[in-house]
């Protein structure tokens, strides 16, 4: 069967459109019947008026009052069916007395008792099904044929056992005659069940007991079980009273008959109830049923009546009484008629046209079954209609001239589209070589019981699933030939491999087959525009040649699915001159798409408020169908990816928001991340995993078409833009959280590349900010914490990430990684790699990196490997090195031999301090004697000496706050004598943690205290004699912060000016006693300036830790209350919050007392009272009253 040449979109028929972009037409055209023999040996020039399907029997009406029958041949798998000419059957000829015969003008198809009921030239005759065997049952004088449309089953909208159980004696049909409307019952035999008084109906559409009718004037709803009747607008609006037009010829002289509107055919001006009357009758009375009966006329009237204005009366009085020229004028034109259009779009509403003339515009109103305009608005008509017809969700009109074919959407007030099926009224392109040729071509259209299917290739193209390589590999060349792009609206039918390969597709871009060209041979010639464009489909499909089994499996399963998913069905034909097609509803992915670019070169901003109605419009929708199912998979992923490639192709025009809106969009359709990740780059796609077992990435035909610029002409495009990083951050970890779903499909490979890929999109964040953590602030800290975060819960490919840190140089998250792995060989030498570099504080990350590593190797248990890398430390750092073998908190413990033998291969300047550690364990006290008798010595031999240490002494006193503790004022001003260099041991020594006799060592210095201050502090620290301590800081060496110090931390060490973590602050008791000793020195301090600043400084920082009582007995009388404002403020503030701490507790405690005693009280009667008796010494409960 042929394949007509369709244009390949609809038009729009909103004003201002012109400039919108081409859409799919409502309804794609598939070819019946090619050439229908309509013309007779006597007629020329027939028309066809109507069709019919009945399962395999075709049924055409003409105007020559004949009936074509066509039957279907069953077609080859893959191939259409085609209908072929049977016979052709002439129906009785027409009454003498018609002019213009009709020919035939409705067949309706009463499939449950296998009879046509068909109305040629005004008479209905009966037939058998399907041979059309003339039944003897005939009408005369008879307009319209129809039954209930609530019996989907006799409409074929349902299948017959699905239907409600039909009465054995037949179906109903309802029969417009000249002066009434006939019931009949339709089965063996044709029975009549009564008749309802209505005269001179053109038009009918039913629902149960209510009828919407027409005659040549206007339109009525009718019960027929009650005879009520509302009136409805005029089918001709006008200005002026309505003239009366000529009847159809269904009688000689019919008396005109009318529904009395007022001018103008307002819609709420006509009476809700009224009767059949003549349109000379009086007055419309407010309700009379359709047998004459008639209630007490209204003193108000019928809101229908419109009375005439009072000037017109008294005109049309001074006329009658006065005589008047005689005016000779021609006789008027009678006007076209306008034919009544019915139709019924649910069973609560109706549908009717109105209008002025044939080929000005007219208006389609829709009311519910009591007479009320429905909400949902009007249709206008270009032209008015010369039939319409409903189906489903469009309202097709046959309005004639250029455009003959008219599709209005039917949309709820209540749920608007927004326009994302396109127009609500939009043309609909016919297959025709001239739009002229319609104005002599009948065109007409027309409804059938049966069903035609048909499939559509684009819909298969679109939502077949396709093998998609997005990973890096090196494409073949080869030529392509220009791929057509399938109009949408193109009538097709379901293809063979011949057409495919002709028309839709190139064969060697799916299979993937390579023409051998001399560039093939030849690798040094360079490449054509033709060879690039052929790499495109090696980049992103299968390649066939090198597909296994379980390739061409799929692709085959894939087609048959696609196939079937496009394969619709249709209830329409359309007729245009001696050819018919089917009318096969455009399926919703296709009328979405086309309102969506085609490409991401193609979308723009511009696009996302139509992409975000989209999402909107399918939020909501629900598969029912597997189709249907396809069609919201594919139309979902195409919106959030658009969204996404907007985000990417026009990054510093997106806002938040939209990052937003993509990520749900992308979310909701489903998309897989694999195919995110990749459009982010040559570097993201490194990072994706797919496993042969799984079999590639399959992804939707139209998906593949999408992104075909970004996976391939611009596959060498990386994304910089850090808003669109934080996206793709953002959208990752998201998807981490689905690790363990079963629901996930090849979860391995997808969270693989999830993990790869969030990974270096973090390291692409955060590399410009390499900083120490605690600097980084906001969003900076995040990434940094979500980096740590992602390597510490693992990641599932670990040799890919190992490789991505060391893409970027991150050791130090790299060492993380082993550590979560327990590779603590890696971790060690991954650290020493950093210190290598330097210090490790290059990239913010590792400080202290050197105590880090002394910490790690304290709590491994491996001796060969605390061996190695002990001894690499201690060759870096000779003291942190002997600290690392000497700490007895070691998982693993070395004799001194064993020391001393690594250090002497690894690190030879560490033996000395070493040996000096096994000296001082040993012979502490005969080591400090030692030095300590000798500086003595040197102090009584040495008067300048001991005047030189005076002279240091005094000059640290006169330095001004902030100032260095007095040992590293002695370290920073050493003379280089041996002296000096041996007091600085001796510090060392006995402000460190091995032990010696502390009241020996000190009864030697104590005749020195004066010059010897520093080593009397440490003596007095070793011995708690706290008040010593600091009177000798405060007073001796004037070193007030140290003293300050001393009484928040302890023992605070000379050479230990700033605190370390590993310092704990004292009980606050503790510092409370020391600094209200404190406190009592500065007050003896000799200076008065120095005296009142320390002091004053002391009670604003710490006055909290002081006894407000010995503060006020301490602080002399004559100092101002200024001067102790700030502690005075401090301290009734703490007495009030302690006053009130004590009031809630107190209230507290009283809310407890009356708990426990109420339930004391309970408990008590719970148990009851006991009597006890003094006499026999027993008790006993008292009985119950």
């Amino acid at each position: 069967m042929e394949t007509a040449a369709l244009p390949p979109r609809a038009s729009s028929l909103v004003a201002g459109d012109a400039g919108a972009n081409e859409r799919a037409a409502p309804y794609i055209l598939q070819k019946l019947v090619d050439d229908l023999p309509l013309d007779t040996g006597e007629q020329q020039n027939v028309k066809v008026n109507c069709v019919d399907i009945w399962g395999d029997h075709l049924y055409v009406g003409t105007s020559a009052g004949e009936i074509l029958h066509f039957m279907k041949i069953p077609a080859e798998p893959g191939e259409q069916s085609q209908y072929i000419f049977a016979f052709r059957l002439p129906l009785s000829p027409p009454p003498a007395n018609l002019e213009n015969p009709p020919g035939v003008q409705k067949i309706l198809l009463l499939g449950p008792v296998e009879r046509a009921a068909v109305i040629c030239n005004n008479q209905l005759s009966f037939y058998t099904l399907p041979e059309l065997s003339p039944v003897a049952t005939k009408l005369k004088e008879v307009s319209w044929v129809t039954v209930d449309e609530n019996d989907l089953a006799l409409r074929g909208l349902l299948a017959e056992g699905e239907a409600e159980i039909r009465d054995p004696r037949g179906v109903v049909v309802f029969v417009g005659q000249r002066r009434m409307i006939r019931l009949l019952r339709v089965g063996a035999e044709v029975r009549l069940i009564r008749d309802v008084p209505f005269p001179q109906s053109l038009e009918c559409s039913l629902r149960q007991h209510r009828a919407c009718l027409a005659n040549n004037q206007s339109y009525a709803l009718v019960d027929i079980n009650d005879n009520k009747m509302i009136p409805l607008p005029p089918i001709r609006q006008t200005t002026s009273p309505i003239e009366a037009e000529p009847m159809r010829s269904i009688s000689p002289n019919p008396p005109t008959g009318s529904l009395r509107m007022k001018s103008g055919g307002s819609m709420r001006s006509h009476s809700r109830t009224g009767s059949l009357t003549p349109a000379g009758a009086a007055e419309r009375r407010p309700s009379a049923d359709l047998h004459g009966h008639s209630p007490v006329p209204s003193d108000t009237g019928s809101r229908a009546g419109s009375p005439a204005p009072r000037a017109s009366q008294e005109e049309a009085r001074s006329r009658a009484g006065t005589p008047q020229p005689t005016v000779h004028n021609p006789p008027p034109t009678p006007k076209p008629t306008l034919s009544p259009n019915i139709a019924s779009p649910s069973p609560n509403e109706f549908l009717v046209t109105t209008g002025t003339e044939l080929n000005e515009a007219a208006v389609g109103l829709f009311f519910d079954i009591n007479g009320e305009p429905v909400l949902r608005g009007t249709l206008e008509f270009t032209r008015y209609p010369n039939k319409i017809l409903i189906d489903q969700s469009w309202v097709i009109a046959i309005v004639g001239g250029e455009h003959p074919v008219e599709c209005h959407r039917l949309e709820e007030a209540a749920a608007p589209s927004g326009g994302v099926y396109g127009p609500i009224k939009q043309v609909l392109p016919l297959p025709t070589e001239s739009p002229s040729e319609f104005e002599t071509s009948s065109v007409g259209v027309s409804r059938t019981v049966g069903v035609e299917v048909g499939g559509i290739p684009r819909v298969a193209r679109l939502l077949k699933l396709v093998k998609l390589n997005i990973v890096e590999k090196q494409p073949s060349r080869r030529k392509r030939s220009a791929i057509p792009i399938e109009p949408l609206s193109t009538i097709t039918k379901l293809p063979g491999p011949e057409e495919d390969t002709a028309e839709d597709f190139d064969e060697a871009e799916v299979s993937g087959k390579v023409e051998e060209t001399p560039k093939d041979l030849d690798p040094q010639l360079p490449s054509t525009s033709e060879d690039a464009a052929g790499e495109t489909s090696d980049y992103l499909s299968s390649d066939e040649a090198t597909a296994d089994e379980a390739d061409r499996k799929r692709n085959a399963e894939e087609e048959t699915i696609a196939t079937r998913i496009s394969t619709t069905s249709s209830h329409l034909v359309l007729t245009i001159g001696n050819k018919i097609y089917s009318m096969l509803e455009t399926p919703m992915v296709l009328l979405m798409d086309s309102q969506l670019p085609q490409s991401i070169d193609a979308a723009s901003t511009r696009d996302v408020p139509v992409i975000l109605r989209c999402l909107a419009a399918v939020h909501s929708m629900e598969p029912t169908t597997e189709a249907r199912f396809h069609e919201l998979g594919f139309i979902r992923q195409k919106l959030g990816l658009l969204l996404l490639g907007i985000c990417l192709m026009s990054a510093s025009s997106v806002s938040e928001d939209t990052l937003s809106q993509t990520d749900e969009a992308l979310r909701q359709g489903g998309v897989d991340p694999r195919l995110v990740v990749a459009l982010f780059g040559p570097s993201f796609r490194r990072d994706i995993v797919i496993d042969k077992k799984s079999n590639g990435l399959w992804v939707y035909g139209g998906i593949q078409d999408l992104l075909r610029s970004l996976l391939y002409d611009k596959r060498n495009t990386s994304i910089t833009d850090r808003g669109t990083l934080h996206f793709l951050s953002r959208y990752l970890k998201d998807w981490r959280k689905k690790k363990g779903l079963e629901s996930v499909q090849d979860k391995e490979q997808v969270f693989a590349t999830i993990d790869a890929a969030y990974l270096r999109v973090l390291l692409i964040l955060d590399q410009t900010t390499l900083k120490p953590t605690p600097a980084l602030e906001g969003i900076e800290r995040a990434i940094r914490q979500d980096l740590y975060g992602l390597v510490d819960s693992g990641v599932d490919d670990i040799p890919k990430a190992i490789t991505i840190l060391e893409e970027f140089g991150r050791l130090f998250v790299l060492s993380r990684l082993y550590a979560k792995q327990k590779q603590y060989r890696d971790v060690l030498a991954t650290w020493r790699r950093i210190l290598a570099k330097g210090d490790g504080t290059e990239n913010g990350e590792f400080p202290d990196g050197e105590l880090i590593v002394k910490d790690y190797l304290k709590r491994i248990k491996d001796p060969v490997l605390v061996e190695e890398y002990g001894g690499w430390l201690a060759r870096r750092n000779p003291k942190l090195g002997v600290q690392f073998f000497t700490d007895e908190t070691n998982k693993v413990q070395f004799s001194p031999e064993i020391v001393l033998r690594i250090l002497k291969a690894d690190a030879p300047y560490a033996v000395k301090d070493y040996l000096e550690y096994l000296v001082n364990i040993a012979y502490a006290n005969d080591f400090i004697s030692l030095f300590l008798d000798q500086m003595i010595a040197d102090l009584e031999n040495n008067p300048n000496l001991k005047e030189d240490v005076h002279l240091t002494t005094e000059f640290y006193r006169a330095l001004h706050p902030p100032k260095p503790t007095y040992s590293e004022f002695l370290n920073d001003n050493a003379r280089g004598e041996e002296w000096w260099r041996n007091r600085a041991v001796l510090l060392d020594f006995l402000s460190g943690p091995t032990p010696y006799n502390v009241a020996e060592v000190a009864a030697k210095v104590e005749p020195w205290k004066e010059v010897l201050i520093a080593e009397m502090v440490i003596f007095y620290s070793k011995e708690q004699n706290h008040e010593e301590v600091l009177k000798m800081l405060c007073h001796s060496l004037k070193d007030f912060d140290t003293a300050i110090n001393y009484c928040l931390y302890g023992a605070l060490s000379m050479f230990q000016r700033s605190r370390s973590g590993s310092i704990q602050p004292l009980p606050r008791d503790e510092q409370s006693r020391m600094l209200n000793i404190l406190l009592v020195e500065f007050l003896n301090i000799s200076d008065y300036e120095a005296r009142l600043e320390q002091t004053s400084s002391l009670l604003d920082r710490f006055g909290g830790w002081l006894d407000v009582q010995h503060v006020l007995n301490v602080i002399p009388d004559n100092w101002s209350v200024q001067i102790l404002s700030g502690f005075l403020i401090s301290a009734l503030r703490d007495l009030v919050r302690v006053k009130n701490e004590k009031k809630v507790e107190l209230a507290l405690l009283k809310t407890l007392n009356v708990k426990v005693n109420g339930e004391f009280i309970d408990k008590c009667e719970e148990i009851g009272p006991r009597i006890e008796s003094a006499e026999a010494g027993t008790s006993s409960a008292p009985e119950e009253p």
